[in-house]
């Protein structure tokens, strides 16, 4: 039985559109979804274990790659409750929910390295069992929230393609868009010159806390304006966080601009010396990502 239906708007209902049993159906199977994605993705870093093995590289290595397939799911449940949180325009508890994990895992990596046990899997591993705690808390406090039933896995399904599949191909170029350079690099110029532009892609990374910050929250209010308001209130929602985006950033971009290259020099030290225009273009390069990331998730704009 199909349980979406056509609603306001002439769009697909979302979560404000919903009554409380459409909710409920819906989340449980994006939680189902998310899972399965994990198990996956874990199973893709598995088969890694397999290569690494064959490759003859070391058991820390080995011990890392199998120790993070293995805590995957609980960090992908970890972040779907932040999601959702977020989705919900619960801030005050997604951040909540943050605050809670980065006490947890300072406090533990401060105990590990107390006790000499601090080494890559083992954080890794602490991660792990935070995210499984905090996944497993939220799920009970929700559990009358969640109708996992398998026979609305598929329809949930295949309303989250019709709805985000625009969303999840920017996505994916956008994460092409981020990790490819490295990859060019080390192929054209070597290890070196990729050491470089590592230097000032972090320094401009300074940005970032702004740019996520406000994506976690942004994305969701669009979605909720355009339930409430529709298409044209939604085009406002989109233009003015965009405007927001810019207005935050640039006093960061202009500094970063002119005073790029001496903030990378003090930082990395004079082997880094006059890479100020890497860092000018990388920062305005965040600034235009920024103008442009409100847009990237106005379903209407690219349907």
């Amino acid at each position: 039985t199909e349980i979406y239906t056509l609603s306001l708007h002439d769009a697909l209902p979302i979560s404000p559109q919903m009554d409380k049993d459409e909710r409920s159906r819906y989340l449980g199977s994006m939680l189902v979804q998310q899972i399965a994605v994990a198990f996956v993705i874990a199973a893709l870093v598995t088969c890694g274990i397999g290569i690494a093995f064959y490759r003859g590289s070391s058991d820390d290595l080995i011990r890392v790659v199998a120790v993070t397939a293995a805590v995957l799911i609980f960090v992908s449940v970890r972040e779907f409750v932040r999601r959702i949180c977020f989705a919900e325009l619960k801030v005050t508890t997604a951040v909540t929910l943050d605050i809670a994990a980065c006490f947890a895992q300072i406090g533990g990596i401060a105990l590990l390295s107390y006790q000499r046990r601090l080494t890559a899997y083992a954080a890794y591993a602490l991660l792990g069992l935070i995210s499984m705690l905090l996944g497993f808390t939220w799920t009970l406090l929700n559990r009358r929230r969640l109708n996992t039933s398998c026979r609305f896995l598929v329809p949930g399904f295949k309303y989250n393609w019709k709805f985000a599949k625009w969303v999840f191909a920017s996505g994916l170029l956008w994460t092409a868009a981020m990790y490819v350079y490295p990859w060019f690099l080390t192929f054209f110029h070597g290890a070196a010159v990729t050491g470089l532009w590592a230097s000032c892609s972090a320094t401009v990374a300074m940005g970032n806390p702004v740019l996520l910050g406000l994506g976690n929250y942004v994305g969701p209010k669009i979605s909720n304006v355009y339930a409430s308001d529709g298409t044209r209130g939604m085009r406002r929602c989109v233009y003015r966080s965009s405007m927001a985006f810019v207005a935050l950033l640039l006093p960061l971009v202009l500094v970063l601009v002119g005073f790029g290259g001496q903030i990378v020099t003090r930082m990395y030290g004079s082997a880094y010396r006059g890479n100020g225009i890497v860092v000018g273009l990388l920062a305005l390069n965040v600034l235009a990502s920024a103008f442009a990331f409100p847009f990237s998730r106005d379903r209407k704009s690219v349907v």
